[in-house]
């Protein structure tokens, strides 16, 4: 059985949390991780006082989500030199995507500027 060599990878704490960065300073250079990106998205109603309507609230989602789709040209570039993948067709309600990639992918991702956060994807479980 072969080591795989480890290399630093310079993590951006702004964007990722400490927790995470070092699951992925211990992960083999080719192993992939699912990870959920924040996009920094335009949000005309983030400042609202009052309670939105529904249809102002479906704007306000779409209007979003053409926001965030003007980046993923650039978010998928960048994941094919990085031996990663796009998992969500589109962006959600949240202004997020799921990624596929390697711990040097998650890191490039974080230094675009258009992405606001990356969270590690992790099942949800029922608490009892």
């Amino acid at each position: 059985m072969s080591l795989m060599t480890r290399r630093k990878i310079q993590m951006d704490e702004s964007k990722i949390s400490r927790g995470f960065a070092a699951r992925l300073e211990r992960l083999a250079p080719d192993k992939k991780i699912r990870a959920l990106v924040l996009l920094d998205i335009e949000n005309d109603t983030a400042g609202a006082t009052r309670r939105l309507t529904s249809e102002e609230r479906q704007a306000s989602i779409e209007s979003a989500r053409i926001s965030a789709r003007s980046v993923l040209p650039e978010i998928d570039e960048l994941l094919a030199r990085e031996d990663g993948k796009r998992l969500s067709e589109d962006v959600n309600a949240l202004g997020s995507v799921t990624v596929e990639t390697t711990a040097q992918g998650i890191a490039a991702l974080a230094r675009l500027s258009s992405v606001k956060a990356i969270l590690e994807d992790q099942p949800v479980s029922l608490l009892k």
